[in-house]
């Protein structure tokens, strides 16, 4: 670990060690598998699916010692209603670099196995191969939390797998998270349905495309896009979104 010099390559570094540690227990999902496929958008921490357990709190012990074999590393963690998180901070001779870990548990996951490769490359560390989530399972949960946060990355990402990726959502992981939504704090005092159908839930996914606002997506997306990139996305996404909407109808 003495080699790393930036907050990404500790992530790096941190998703070939838990897959050496956990393995097939350990499923990687969210924006770090986009980025893993080349996405632009940059992301600060790591999602995981852990199995197959029935609780958080039978995780949050196992990755904690996990966690504190390694050396130079200090570890702070919570166990929040829905997951346990994890702050992981290096100390070597090149600085002090970051990152968090979100815990989830599940009695199982469709995986499939992905190389770390071109970004592993970049940052002098071997590739390893590691499991991550499904690609249509990941986007029925990107869907639903889209859904329960109205984030325009959850959008983005939504849209760079479509396009880029050509998946379609689990139909049935997004039925279940639509039967019981978890609203965000920033959505909280809204009188949104607590459940809905995916029929309502393609309605509004629609109508909520149609309006995406140029300046509300610079706005949350330029720490992670660069300008060039941000010229005209609104109506690339639009386009897409819209494409895949009517082929999940």
């Amino acid at each position: 670990m003495q080699n790393i010099q930036s907050d990404e390559a500790l992530r790096i570094w941190m998703i070939h060690y838990i897959s050496e540690k956990l393995g097939a227990h350990a499923i990687l999902k969210g924006g770090m598998v986009l980025r893993l496929l080349e996405c632009p958008r940059y992301t600060n921490d790591l999602d995981y699916v852990f199995i197959p357990f029935a609780s958080k709190k039978e995780i949050a012990p196992l990755l904690e010692r996990v966690l504190k074999e390694l050396p130079g590393v200090s570890i702070q963690h919570r166990v929040h209603s829905t997951n346990a998180q994890f702050d992981v901070v290096l100390k070597n001779d090149f600085g002090v670099f970051k990152t968090q870990i979100e815990a989830n548990v599940a009695k199982s996951c469709e995986t499939y196995p992905l190389s770390t490769g071109d970004v592993a490359l970049s940052f002098q560390q071997a590739p390893h191969i590691v499991r991550v989530m499904r690609l249509d399972v990941l986007l029925a949960h990107k869907l639903a939390a889209w859904n329960e946060r109205r984030l325009m990355r959850d959008l983005y990402d939504i849209y760079f797998v479509h396009k880029n990726l050509n998946e379609l959502p689990n139909k049935e992981i997004l039925r279940e998270r639509l039967a019981d939504i978890h609203y965000a704090k920033r959505t909280k005092g809204r009188s949104w349905p607590k459940s809905m159908s995916p029929a309502d839930f393609w309605t509004l996914f629609e109508k909520e495309v149609k309006k995406t606002d140029p300046k509300t997506l610079e706005e949350e997306l330029r720490d992670f896009l660069t300008p060039e990139q941000l010229a005209g996305l609104d109506k690339k996404m639009q386009g897409v979104l819209l494409q895949m909407t009517e082929k999940v109808r």
